[in-house]
């Protein structure tokens, strides 16, 4: 999940920081940025309540994979 990692470090997060906001340990963090184990959605809308509070911008897209996304447009 490069997106957390990239978004994480946009607003100037750590790791840790991250880890306070779910609950968790930075490994658990690391392994969520990683792909290694994916972000839940109640986590995804967790940490976008906390990012909004340093970007009001902050969506469940900037966070959400290309697979989890619902498709648009027509196919063909």
């Amino acid at each position: 999940m490069h997106k957390l990692r990239t978004l994480r470090k946009r607003l100037g997060l750590t790791q840790d920081d991250v880890a306070e906001l779910l609950g968790c340990d930075r490994t658990s963090v690391s392994k969520k940025e990683s792909g290694e184990r994916p972000l839940t959605y109640s986590e995804m809308e967790l940490l976008v309540e906390r990012f909004r509070e340093v970007d009001p911008d902050v969506s469940l897209v900037d966070l959400a994979s290309d697979a989890v996304l619902p498709r648009t447009g027509t196919e063909g």
